[in-house]
């Protein structure tokens, strides 16, 4: 499926499974991102040692975010319309991901403010309509 408009290279991800010497001549494959996007972010979402965790960065924390972070600026697209529908924790990801912050000074500690800074940020860069 993926996200109408958006290039196939932004919808789908080509990996190479290089392990070593055995590996040459490796067939790539092909992963559906935002299929992946959502099984990670169900994953976290739905684990009770974040959900009923006191500690807010308990997300930040947990193995299938981090592995959103280390997939990249393809998950960028993904993040941003999850933030946009749902809120959460997405903002230390992006910050990861992208390098930098757009979050304006007097916004820091206002996670609605916060939000709204990264989906400017988002529609800016075409990564969100």
């Amino acid at each position: 499926m993926g996200i109408p408009g958006m290039p196939r290279e932004k919808r789908f991800m080509h990996v190479h499974a290089i392990q070593g010497p055995a590996s040459r001549g490796a067939t790539p494959i092909t992963i559906n991102c935002e299929a992946l996007f959502k099984t990670l972010t169900q994953c976290w979402k739905e684990d009770p040692t974040v959900r009923l965790s006191s500690n807010p960065r308990a997300p930040l924390r947990h193995p299938a975010y981090d592995l959103i972070i280390k997939l990249g600026s393809v998950m960028v697209p993904h993040i941003l319309r999850d933030y946009a529908e749902n809120g959460g924790r997405w903002a230390a990801a992006l910050t990861r991901i992208v390098g930098e912050s757009p979050v304006k000074p007097e916004h820091r500690g206002k996670a609605d403010k916060v939000r709204d800074d990264w989906l400017a940020w988002g529609r800016k860069h075409g990564h969100l309509r």
